[in-house]
């Protein structure tokens, strides 16, 4: 990899996903930008994760290990850590990038410290949208996510100098990040799905809360618990139904686990959600 400084680095965390960091890393050298770096950071996998970096003989890719496992925000910290570019892109593993991705994040960029973008399914044909770069506050943030994660963000050095990805967090570092950067910063969002998340048998973090006991959803909600008087008691209440009722269908103990979260959430937040959920299928369907 050349030493010299580059307009975009690239931070691509993975861990025993071999195959799937191939089409990701593929998506990459793909881009009609071409003045990137690639920074694969392996976060102490088993398989043949070395020998797919190797394969794909790039002088922009780099390659770093964990000795030790210690998740994705601290693999994404390394590779932050290691960049040199004036822009800080980050691509999951089980992800893929449209091919104008960086072009058109770059484009949209201008104006804001960091911007995000919508994506789509794999297999999925995009709903026809105006395309637009749309102002991210705290007030859209405290209502959910915007955007689709850490593959569709695109942060400048600046900014992440400072603000890094919360290790301490099992799940939702990238809203922690947009949060703790919206009180600061400005964020745009890029109404274009440009991202594809590949479904396939593979863990997600969704996947994993869905099949959870009840003491392990209570573990994720340490991102809510962090920005409790930021959302609000509302909003705190909404998203802690949101994670405990993800999934609710293929639980056996679905009504008792249902009873449970309205105790927990209120029943003003768990209505909030059904409600929110019919809206949006609405929207889908119409």
């Amino acid at each position: 990899m050349s030493t010299k400084n580059v307009a975009v680095s690239v931070i691509l965390p993975t861990y025993n996903r071999s195959e799937l960091l191939r089409s990701a890393m593929r998506s990459v050298l793909a881009q009609t930008v071409t003045d990137w770096e690639l920074i694969v950071v392996d976060d102490n996998s088993s398989d043949d994760t070395l020998e797919v970096v190797k394969s794909m003989k790039d002088a922009r890719i780099s390659y770093t290990r964990h000795e030790v496992n210690k998740g994705g925000s601290s693999a994404r910290n390394t590779g932050i850590r290691r960049a040199t570019g004036e822009l800080m892109a980050f691509l999951d593993d089980d992800d893929i990038w449209a091919r104008a991705y960086l072009e058109k994040q770059m484009k949209a960029i201008v104006g804001y410290d960091a911007v995000t973008c919508d994506y789509c399914l794999h297999g999925q044909t995009p709903r026809a949208s105006r395309i637009a770069v749309m102002p991210i506050t705290v007030p859209i943030l405290r209502k959910g996510y915007a955007g689709c994660g850490t593959s569709g963000l695109v942060v400048r050095r600046a900014v992440l100098d400072s603000l890094l990805f919360d290790e301490t967090l099992p799940s939702g570092q990238d809203w922690d990040l947009l949060l703790r950067l919206a009180q600061s910063y400005r964020i745009g969002f890029l109404t274009e799905p440009l991202v594809i998340y590949e479904q396939g048998s593979h863990t997600r973090i969704s996947n994993q809360i869905a099949n959870s006991s009840l003491h392990t959803i209570e573990k994720h909600m340490r991102v809510l618990l962090k920005h409790k008087d930021l959302l609000g008691r509302f909003w705190f209440n909404y998203h802690a139904a949101r994670l405990l009722l993800y999934g609710i269908k293929s639980r056996s103990n679905r009504f008792r686990h249902l009873i449970y979260t309205i105790k927990r959430c209120g029943p003003v937040a768990v209505t909030a959600f059904y409600l929110g959920r019919v809206f949006r299928v609405w929207q889908v369907t119409k």
